[in-house]
């Protein structure tokens, strides 16, 4: 009884200390969003050129152009403020009106934008022998898709990234284009899922940072999860199948059509568990960051064709950076809300908390989340980014464990004292929202860290609405 009115206490004070409307958070971050696509983001021709930073000495954005992962940035910031438009449509009727229409037009142009970094390559992988695929590459190409994305030039993580951005808009939107682009990638990403069996006859598991790495991270495992539960709903009742490709023990390779909502829902899961077994911590609520070793990618043949071999990668290690946990977090949150097993729950009461001790430090009055890597591979560590994947998390779990109204309540006074005390002009807050702009450093707006704050703004918008 005693904790439940503590509990209380504690809620009913951090809503005082929120904006009095809802629309407040959302209006903060269509300003800060909006501050980026005047300033940093380059349109000639349709281009879409994201500058990695704006100068606010010189008042110019940078020449250095962003790979494909700050671009993603860009795509969650439009779907978090679409979201939050959609989700208080009601509340704000006339904000609605006002900008939906035009950031889903903006997240169009977006789309269209990253075919610069789209190519085409051939790829020998566990079950596939020389499938083409087009993903994107980390670096922007001078014409559409014609990016260099072969060996280390893509990575599974920007793919996931890009599909629960894409995922995101078509429930926004129900532009189908989104939906099949996000199942394309879906494909090519459980193409990389290590299939390949061990002397118990168990998978190894896991998904490598690339096709051309062998090192498995958390973050190119824990960030398909969720999506992958989205995919599940969508076709939930439905009879629309894909095909499965399995690698049995005698070494040949069994491919099965399967309904689309059991099998994205069984890797979802299977995903889960290899983040879980391999990258958490338990007693500290935090993640590793990845699995390294394993040598040059190798392969096999069989039957004339070749296949990629499986790698013994090291122990985990790596600095446990807050958006590996973020994603765990929503992805046992989207797993209980999808399957109600108990296991998932229980994971979100023990990680939650513990990953906020670990990762928040008190600074006077407020409490901020680490906006840099710390000095030790042992220290918290994050980046603005970062922390708007932890703070995902959050919401995701804020049905299941009461600590989160806490922790995003705290992450909404830091927000509105860098807004009220930082905010550089044309509309830029620093990477330290306690601290300032530091002298000692370049007087840089880095651009993926304003695109963060701007989506932090507007999940804040729509979860304050649904309190």
């Amino acid at each position: 009884m005693i904790r439940t009115l503590l509990f209380i206490l504690c809620w009913l004070s951090a809503l005082q200390a929120m904006p009095q409307h809802p629309s407040d958070n959302l209006r903060k971050a269509i300003t800060l969003a909006d501050a980026v696509f005047a300033h940093s983001l380059d349109t000639l021709n349709g281009e879409q050129r994201l500058s990695f930073y704006y100068d606010l000495q010189l008042q110019r954005p940078s020449t250095r152009i962003v790979s494909v992962w700050e671009y993603t940035t860009a795509l969650e910031a439009v779907g978090s403020i679409m979201e939050a438009l959609d989700g208080m449509r009601q509340l704000e009727p006339q904000l609605y009106e006002t900008h939906f229409p035009r950031y889903a037009a903006r997240f169009h142009s977006l789309f269209m934008g990253m075919d610069y970094y789209k190519g085409t390559f051939r790829l020998n992988s566990y079950t596939r022998h020389q499938a083409e695929w087009s993903p994107y590459g980390v670096n922007r190409a001078h014409a559409k898709g014609q990016a260099q994305v072969d060996g280390v030039l893509n990575v599974y993580d920007d793919q996931m990234w890009i599909v629960r951005e894409l995922l995101r808009a078509y429930r926004l939107t129900g532009e189908q284009a989104y939906l099949e682009r996000a199942e394309e990638l879906t494909a090519y990403v459980l193409d990389g899922w290590d299939c390949t069996l061990d002397a118990q006859g168990q998978e190894h598991g896991g998904i490598t940072w690339g096709p051309g790495y062998t090192s498995k991270h958390a973050c190119s495992n824990g960030p398909m999860v969720s999506p992958l539960v989205w995919l599940s709903q969508i076709y939930k009742g439905k009879r629309s199948r894909t095909i499965q490709y399995t690698l049995l023990p005698d070494g040949t390779i069994r491919t099965q059509r399967v309904r689309k909502s059991s099998y994205y829902l069984d890797m979802a899961a299977r995903i889960y568990r290899y983040h879980k077994q391999h990258y958490l911590m338990p007693d500290k609520g935090v993640c590793h960051d990845m699995e390294g070793g394993g040598g040059e990618v190798a392969y096999h043949s069989a039957d004339g064709k070749t296949y990629r071999s499986h790698a013994p990668l090291g122990h985990p290690g790596g600095k446990p950076y807050t958006y590996n946990t973020g994603t765990l977090i929503s992805g046992a949150a989207d797993l209980y809300a999808a399957t109600g097993q108990e296991a998932f729950l229980h994971d979100l009461q023990q990680i939650v908390p513990l990953s906020y001790s670990f990762f928040a430090t008190q600074r006077g009055t407020l409490w901020q989340l680490p906006y840099k890597a710390g000095p030790t591979d042992a220290s918290p560590s994050g980046s603005p980014w970062f922390n708007d994947v932890l703070l995902r998390g959050y919401m995701a779990a804020s049905p299941h464990v009461q600590a989160t109204h806490t922790y995003l309540m705290r992450a909404q006074q830091t927000l509105d004292y860098a807004y009220a005390h930082h905010l550089a002009s044309p509309g830029f807050l620093p990477a330290d929202l306690v601290g300032g702009w530091h002298a000692d450093e370049a007087p840089h707006a880095d651009t993926m860290a304003q695109l963060s704050f701007a989506s932090d703004y507007a999940m804040l918008a729509l979860y304050r609405a649904q309190l």
